[in-house]
């Protein structure tokens, strides 16, 4: 069964809200994305934009189907997003292509990041979603 997620304050009829600061540096990306975004970008705008299509917490963000918004808390200038998720995933990662798999939907460098040492994707949820209207 999922791991419950964090309390969030959600208002009767509102998503559930998800925080989504974090800032990718350029060599933090997949090689294929460095050249597209050489500052970085934010996960939220890689998002946006249609190349993340997940992300990994110690829970997952809801149910498969269930809309969710996620924002920035840090820079509150970035618009929020809303996002349908369409997958749910308790990570037992023990190979380059579980882990390959993995970072192509994160828009990660998962052989720069994470090998040889990805024990942490083992214990963690990765929920995959699209934009509303992407099906």
């Amino acid at each position: 069964a999922p791991a419950p997620a964090p309390a969030q304050t959600q208002a009767a009829g509102r998503p559930k809200r998800h925080k989504m600061d974090f800032f990718m540096e350029c060599d933090q990306l997949r090689t294929d994305l460095r050249e597209r975004f050489p500052q970085g970008i934010y996960t939220l705008d890689l998002i946006r934009c249609g190349v993340r299509k997940g992300t990994t917490r110690s829970y997952p963000l809801g149910v498969v189907g269930e809309v969710v918004e996620l924002y920035n808390s840090e820079k509150p200038a970035l618009k929020p997003l809303l996002v349908r998720i369409t997958d749910t995933e308790h990570l037992r990662i023990t190979t380059h292509e579980q882990a390959a798999a993995w970072a192509a939907k994160e828009g990660w460098d998962g052989e720069k990041l994470f090998f040889p040492d990805w024990e942490h994707l083992r214990t963690e949820w990765q929920t995959s979603f699209e934009l509303p209207g992407q099906q």
